[in-house]
């Protein structure tokens, strides 16, 4: 009877999803969906062998070009890739008509993201591990240096501040802080600062016209401040990721709970909370009508319908699912660190 169970189980996923597979490296990190005329295309880091994958979404055919070491995040604008390389703190443009490296530029910084909210016009902004948001122009010259906390994994420009984090401040092996206020706080007209407290390993900063919010990974604390510096807090003793802003509301992933949760920013309420049917989401992502969350405990991946809050889809895929997007009305990539692979799943309607 179990077997008969399972049997019709697999009978029932296969009914569901259509699944192609694909070989893109030893450790891809993130992706991005590139569209040329009737072509499509995904540009694949892969940290395991430095380099940027070009697969044919049409043919299954791949490109790879080599990187400097360890490339960690990927931005695309117009007719181009830009790639940050933290270990050589190198920033590398791609040209996408003919996937040739245009240009690469050693920046002396442990560049390791965009900063895709930071207001910049014709450039970009990327934040260094050592401490520096630079602002970088469209020839990928260093045209502007905010110093900053080091080890922050955000910063931002709210109001008249320039807002890092300490993201060391909490030793989770030994219960320990190493640095208990760790949200710095410059002001940019008067060039003095100030810290406040926000839970344990602040990782992540949200902007919103009159208040900020800063979330910590270990224990879950939201810290709104208010125009007049005020403070509230909502602690929810788990692990958070991936907290995202659509419109009004900010959704998270409570990872030691495995639940999605919709809040209020300005009361910090929890509003809607979904258990998932997955277990250890990391990374949440927002595709018009789709919320996407990825698991890594079971390999899995959530689709819910923001209206309902109910899960519409729930399917396995490869092992360690880092990134997704969205590549039609039905068909969702996935990207699995530890398997190597980019994974199509086309969802039968």
């Amino acid at each position: 009877m179990r077997n008969l169970i399972l049997l019709m189980s697999v009978i029932a996923t296969i009914s569901l999803f259509s699944i192609q597979i694909y070989n893109v490296g030893e450790a891809p990190w993130n992706f991005e969906i590139y569209n040329a005329g009737d072509k499509t295309y995904a540009l694949i880091l892969d940290r395991g062998r430095s380099s940027l994958v070009i697969l044919d979404l049409n043919t299954g055919e791949k490109k790879v070009i080599e990187l400097p070491s360890f490339p960690t995040d990927i931005y695309m604008e117009d007719n181009e890739a830009l790639i940050t390389c933290i270990e050589k703190g190198a920033l590398v443009k791609v040209n996408l008509s003919d996937f040739e490296i245009d240009k690469s530029k050693l920046l002396g910084a442990q560049i390791f993201r965009f900063l895709r909210t930071w207001p910049v016009e014709n450039g970009y902004a990327v934040l260094s591990y050592d401490g520096r948001v630079l602002v970088i122009t469209k020839n990928l010259e260093v045209s502007k240096i905010f110093y900053i906390s080091s080890h922050s994994l955000d910063a931002a420009l709210w109001r008249n501040f320039l807002v890092s984090l300490k993201s060391e401040n909490y030793d989770p092996i030994w219960h320990k802080f190493t640095e208990e206020k760790a949200v710095v706080f410059s002001d940019l007209s008067t060039g003095k600062t100030f810290r406040e407290y926000a839970g344990k390993i602040p990782a992540y900063i949200l902007t919103f016209e009159k208040e900020l919010l800063v979330i910590s990974y270990w224990d879950g604390q939201i810290t709104a401040f208010d125009e007049n510096m005020n403070t509230k807090r909502m602690v929810f003793n788990a692990r958070v990721n991936s907290p995202v802003i659509v419109g009004n509301t900010v959704y998270l992933l409570s990872f030691d709970t495995s639940e999605l949760l919709a809040v209020d920013p300005e009361t910090l309420k929890v509003v809607r909370r979904l258990k998932l049917k997955g277990r250890g989401p990391v990374r949440l992502k927002v595709f018009d009508n789709w919320l996407v969350v990825l698991n890594v405990l079971d390999d899995s991946v959530d689709v819910v319908d923001p209206t309902s809050f109910k899960n519409r889809f729930h399917f396995h895929t490869g092992r360690y699912p880092v990134d997704v997007e969205k590549i039609s009305e039905n068909k969702l990539a996935i990207l699995c660190e530890e398997a190597g692979q980019l994974w199509l799943h086309e969802i039968e309607k």
